[in-house]
């Protein structure tokens, strides 16, 4: 086994000196430099990369064509960790002080825009591609001081310590690539973006266990008519993988994709009456015609149902065949899975899509790369977030849209990509439902989010 190893940038003041030596560069932690809670499974690693290790051709073979630069360890480390080669953190380095991290981090910053235009391949892997990483209220922050007059006083100002520590690294970084990029470069960084909708039943029944997942159709069609109203643009899974794969592109502000899973019958009707949502149902292809027994048996769309909605305008994907958890599946079974479901789709459906909702938001580095090799180009999860030119494709971020959801709260998911207020802390479900629950133990409970 090839031997790489990782050195990062370590805190002049801390006693754990970085990630340990040794330990996987995948679940290595230390000194994080980035302002962040959607973290993907495959995505940037935490702590700065100051250095990488191994053999003279492995080395070569990594930096083939990347200009030398302070973030040309970062790009090395990313290409390997696209072929799948294994790598370890060395020993880190320590800077000497925090404003030799700052100046570290701004030059970090502006030559990982060079790397990204040498190979535009690493940037789901590298800090550059993760604005979108954090939350509405980072975004806000880094704009203001990144970009403002008198921004680098006010950058200077923050605490040595602490979360002022990591505030004065990440945007130190964000002051770089500011400096470098194009204009157009900086929005495809930074402000081109779109937030996925994530929608299950469409009855109105509200059964108890699915209050929150069964919306009712007039409200899902006032969802539609507000998207139109608000000048949102609907983006196909062909859309999503250009933008991610072309170098050059950038979104409209307002973008976003909707999508359905479980291909449960009732959602034929609505999504027959709004073609222009351009919408993706993703179909447990084993329980097509059948009921789902993950959800007490509610019914399946057929086959002929499937062909007849892709006639309408509704794209079909993958949900897997039979709804499991795929990161509790054996190697063989989660293939069959994956790889099944494409076979399925490929023949029954004229024009199914190569995208995949990974049945209830389950995935981890086995399943996204099992999901790479099935030949799926786009994998949606369901932790939320608005996703961007360096989110990873097989890694989507998605908001689920609940039946309690007015215009107030649907405007905030579709703004922020993420849970309104309140709603983060009680997993989706509204404060009254969980009350009610607690009164009534018999009641069912929704399995997750991610059905």
């Amino acid at each position: 086994m090839v031997a790489v190893h990782v050195r990062a940038l370590a805190w002049p003041d801390d006693d754990q000196g970085g990630p340990s030596p040794g330990s996987s560069l995948e679940t290595g932690s230390g000194a994080s430099l980035q302002l962040g809670s959607y973290r993907p499974v495959l995505g940037p690693l935490g702590p700065l990369v100051w250095g990488i290790d191994g053999p003279t051709e492995v080395l070569e073979r990594a930096g083939a064509g990347l200009p030398p630069g302070a973030a040309r360890a970062e790009a090395m480390a990313a290409r390997l960790r696209r072929e799948g080669v294994a790598m370890t953190w060395g020993e880190s380095e320590r800077p000497g002080s925090t404003a030799n991290v700052d100046q570290i981090c701004y030059e970090h910053g502006r030559s990982s825009v060079l790397m990204a235009r040498a190979d535009p391949d690493v940037l789901p892997y590298v800090q550059l591609g993760s604005w979108f990483n954090a939350s509405w209220k980072v975004h806000l922050v880094r704009r203001a001081l990144v970009s403002l007059p008198g921004a680098a006083t006010l950058r200077r100002l923050a605490p040595g310590q602490g979360m002022g520590r990591r505030l004065r690294a990440d945007l130190a970084f964000w002051a770089g690539v500011r400096d470098e990029a194009t204009p157009q470069e900086w929005r495809r960084f930074t402000a081109s973006s779109y937030v996925v909708l994530s929608y299950h039943r469409l009855a109105g029944e509200r059964r108890p266990g699915q209050e929150q997942l069964d919306i009712a159709p007039r409200r899902f069609d006032a969802h539609m008519r507000l998207l139109a109203r608000l000048g949102f643009r609907p983006l196909s899974v062909e859309d999503v993988v250009r933008f991610a794969r072309d170098p050059t592109a950038v979104l409209a502000r307002r973008s976003y994709l909707a999508t359905f899973d479980d291909a449960f019958q009732d959602n034929a009707e609505p999504l027959r009456r709004h073609p222009e949502a351009a919408p993706v149902l993703f179909a447990p292809t084993a329980a097509v015609g059948g009921a789902a027994n993950w959800t007490e048996g509610e019914p399946v769309l057929s086959w002929d149902e499937l062909r007849a909605l892709e006639r309408a305008g509704v794209v079909v994907g993958s949900h897997a065949r039979s709804h499991p958890r795929l990161t509790d599946l054996t190697e063989r079974d989660a293939n069959d899975e994956l790889r099944g479901s494409r076979e399925d789709l490929a023949a029954h459906l004229a024009h199914p899509v190569a995208a995949i909702a990974y049945p209830h938001g389950a995935h981890d580095m086995a399943v996204v790369r099992q999901a790479d090799d099935a030949g799926f180009v786009a994998g949606f999860a369901t932790a939320p977030g608005r996703n961007g030119a360096g989110t990873h494709l097989l890694c989507l971020r998605r908001v689920g849209i609940w039946a309690q959801d007015g215009r107030l709260r649907f405007v905030w998911k579709l703004l922020t990509g993420d849970y309104a207020p309140g709603q983060s802390r009680t997993a989706g479900l509204g404060w009254l439902t969980l009350a009610r629950r607690a009164r009534r133990p018999d009641l069912s409970t929704a399995e997750s989010a991610g059905t």
